[in-house]
């Protein structure tokens, strides 16, 4: 696992201000590994580095992905070190039984890019920038309880409870829809595909800055932002995203940046956690992988996309 240390971008991710959100993804890669193993430390040993390469990046959940972990096993192009037939049966079982994006040091890294634009933002923009404090114990301090959630572009659902960590993803999740515009972070582009130009809009930190207030972070910058016109104007509910793709961690394509601009939203990639009907891997479950592997969000309710439809929505 200590292959693609990468220890020149460690002073990169401490100068963030996130530590919290770094070590819960630290954490999360090692128990994805630790399930794989069976939660048996005297089998870590027998980790070799082309198992983690191969099986970076899989998704067992995936049909064609799972077809191809076990012809690995079978193969034993994976775990070529463990030779009991029982013990493979359960860590191929172990793999199944998960419905991750199996993350390594090499999904952190490439996450941490992705990660570290919105982390940037919320310094710039939000954050109180006390050097003592951490990005979200700065936003924390400042936070207002306030039950919503964001469903859709400005649409905010009143819900029965909600916490500090929810509210900071949804912010979060806010910069990730817009990078392009509230930084000069621009997506991957596409083979054969459009150019996005990047760089501060001012109808974007607008938004931003809306968001900050309705969400409940009345910090410094929020309260004394002056907003110059704020577009209270609502795209149409699009349809469940049922497209499959082949991005797994980091910055998107500018193709699966369109989507997630569509379908970034706390209750919509919740449902695609869970959705059975779906083709190969969506760009919003790798999305909803990803913040669960940095944000705390695991309160959020199983039900709550089935349940949008009850909850009463107000617009800005």
């Amino acid at each position: 696992m200590r292959n693609g240390l990468e220890l020149g971008n460690i002073h990169k991710y401490l100068a963030l201000h996130c530590p919290e959100h770094i070590q819960r993804h630290l954490e999360h890669i090692a128990t994805i590994w630790g399930k794989i193993l069976g939660n048996r430390p005297e089998l870590v040993s027998l980790i070799d580095y082309p198992t983690i390469e191969l099986l970076t990046h899989r998704v067992p959940s995936d049909p064609e992905d799972s077809k191809l972990i076990a012809t690995m096993m079978t193969s034993h192009q994976v775990f070529f070190q463990i030779h009991d037939p029982t013990l493979r049966n359960q860590i191929l079982s172990n793999i199944s039984s998960l419905n991750v994006v199996i993350p390594s040091l090499a999904t952190f890294h490439s996450n941490m890019r992705y990660f570290s634009i919105g982390a940037r933002v919320l310094q710039h923009f939000i954050a109180d920038n006390i050097r003592s404090e951490t990005t979200f114990q700065s936003l924390s301090r400042r936070w207002v309880y306030d039950p919503v959630l964001e469903v859709s572009e400005g649409n905010f659902a009143l819900v029965d409870s909600t916490t500090v960590d929810l509210a900071y993803a949804q912010l979060f999740l806010y910069i990730l829809r817009h990078f392009p515009l509230l930084s000069e972070d621009r997506p991957l582009q596409d083979k054969r595909g459009e150019y996005v130009r990047a760089g501060v809009n001012t109808d974007s930190v607008d938004q931003l800055y809306y968001r900050a207030l309705r969400l409940g972070f009345l910090t410094p910058k929020v309260r004394n932002h002056t907003f110059e016109k704020l577009d209270c104007s609502k795209p149409s509910d699009p349809p469940p995203d049922l497209e499959p793709t082949t991005w797994r961690s980091g910055k998107p394509t500018i193709k699966t940046f369109s989507t997630l601009q569509i379908h970034s939203f706390l209750p919509r990639l919740r449902g695609a956690k869970i959705c059975k009907g779906t083709k190969g891997t969506t760009a919003s479950f790798v999305q909803w992988d990803f913040l669960t592997s940095f944000f705390n969000i695991d309160v959020l309710p199983h039900d709550l996309s089935d349940r949008m439809m009850e909850l009463q929505v107000s617009e800005c």
